[in-house]
């Protein structure tokens, strides 16, 4: 389970290891925590093999024409959120448990929209990392490495981080 600081933390950190910022930079800083909006007080980390299999069985994030408005990377990036927190909360209901929003946000850049996503592997949520997934590139995957990440982005610039 992570807070509000905790994502920022992460989220910058992520940013500052593509070079986007500078770690012990205060303006780098102001910078990125004035484009991310984080609406929850505490967010939970999911499973990347949870993520890779609804984005193979999910039918709204198979791939489309390219230039359909309707199906383009925004349009993508918030099905990928509303789906992940969506199987977060049936199994809130499921297990009779009270879980926290799964710490899955929108990446926007002047160029592009894409998901960027805090998540665990091998069922161990102290071993998480950040990582950005543009839904629109099948086969693509969840992306860390710093120069693939710049790639993804197009244009590596932030707008604005919503999760």
């Amino acid at each position: 389970m992570f807070n509000r600081s905790d994502v920022t933390s992460k989220l910058f950190k992520f940013f500052v290891s593509i070079s986007l910022y500078k770690f012990d930079n205060t303006e780098h800083q102001n910078h990125f925590t004035s484009r991310l909006v984080i609406v929850d007080g505490r967010y939970s980390s999911i499973e990347i093999t949870t993520i890779e299999a609804m984005l193979i069985s999910n039918p709204l994030l198979q791939s489309v024409p390219i230039g359909q408005e309707i199906n383009d990377c925004d349009d993508f990036a918030l099905q990928v959120k509303s789906s992940i927190t969506s199987l977060v909360r049936q199994r809130a209901v499921q297990q009779h448990a009270t879980l926290f929003p799964p710490a899955v946000g929108i990446l926007l850049t002047p160029r592009h929209a894409l998901n960027i996503i805090i998540c665990h592997q091998d069922n161990d949520p102290t071993n998480f990392g950040v990582f950005l997934l543009d839904a629109m590139k099948p086969g693509k995957g969840l992306i860390s490495s710093p120069k693939e990440a710049k790639e993804l982005m197009l244009q590596p610039e932030i707008s604005l981080i919503y999760i």
